[in-house]
């Protein structure tokens, strides 16, 4: 998560600021800043739990279904 972070951030200066340069110069710059640090390890703790909920079974039942979904599939 934080080199993909470093990385489009990046993308998007180099992008505003109309130079190359960017693209290396941002991640320099930002990569020891404590908000990417610590952005970067929200996202990834996100990250995490969005899959643990996602594949959660809970007391054996299988996981909840939207209307439209059919049930035979998994």
């Amino acid at each position: 998560m934080y080199l993909v972070l470093l990385l489009i951030g990046g993308i998007g200066y180099a992008l505003i600021r109309g130079q190359l340069f960017w693209l290396v110069g941002y991640p320099l710059g930002a990569g020891s800043s404590p908000f990417i640090v610590a952005a970067a390890f929200l996202a990834g703790i996100a990250a995490l739990l969005a899959g643990a909920i996602g594949r959660a079974e809970i007391g054996g039942a299988p996981r909840p279904r939207w209307p439209w979904e059919d049930p035979s599939d998994e």
